[in-house]
């Protein structure tokens, strides 16, 4: 699936291999001193794992891919590829969406989601 951010984003999340609110994956902005970096994180049994390389700096206007292959995450962000994982977690989930943690930062979103079967 593929969607495009707009706006300076702080906690707008990509979540996919959705099962419930306590098991998911999900891609999203997290501090990094003053900047906000994107990470790959996963949520099992209520318990939140950083897995991978923090991304580069995020920006609006940024196109953000997963392709999820059997056990395989492939991230990207406008083309390039910035982690390929591993990982059996929730393989068999298939549901993606987005989420909004704002408080007081309104302005980022996601402007689509497109899902694709290949």
């Amino acid at each position: 699936f593929r969607t495009l951010l707009t706006g300076n984003s702080r906690r707008a999340d990509m979540l996919f291999r959705y099962v419930d609110a306590n098991n998911w994956w999900r891609i999203t902005p997290r501090p990094a001193t003053s900047v906000y970096a994107w990470t790959l994180q996963k949520m099992i049994a209520g318990t939140l794992t950083d897995v991978g390389a923090v991304g580069p700096v995020s920006a609006s206007g940024d196109e953000v891919e997963v392709r999820l292959t059997g056990t395989q995450i492939l991230w990207k962000i406008n083309g390039n590829t910035i982690a390929t994982v591993t990982d059996a977690q929730h393989a068999a989930a298939t549901r993606v969406g987005m989420r909004g943690q704002f408080t007081s930062d309104t302005a980022s979103r996601w402007e689509y989601l497109r899902a694709y079967t290949l």
